[in-house]
């Protein structure tokens, strides 16, 4: 039981300022779903791995017998230290400035 794959433009696509506007509000070429979002912002803040959403661990048929479907393996997608920066652009973004 998994969702379709999401989709995110390509490199060229975003050079067009109209494209780069309409990612920036969820808009435009991007498609995912808010727990694929939420993953994705994971993988951002935890050490750069992405663990792939589920929601259902497993399933019991009408006999009573428990089988656990196969999670996809989580799979790293960016260096530790590039997650350790962006953690910390996103904590700027919301931390208050008390001087």
């Amino acid at each position: 039981m998994y969702s379709a794959d999401g989709t995110f433009p390509d490199s060229d696509s975003l050079k067009r300022a109209g494209e780069k506007a309409s990612l920036s509000f969820g808009q435009g070429e991007l498609l995912a779903t808010p727990l694929q979002m939420a993953a994705a912002y994971l993988a951002l803040t935890d050490g750069g791995f992405y663990k792939y959403p589920y929601l259902v661990r497993g399933r019991v048929d009408s006999e009573g017998i428990y089988t656990p479907y196969e999670r996809k393996p989580d799979s790293k997608i960016m260096k530790e230290d590039t997650s350790e920066k962006i953690r910390e652009l996103l904590l700027d973004v919301v931390e208050i400035d008390k001087e």
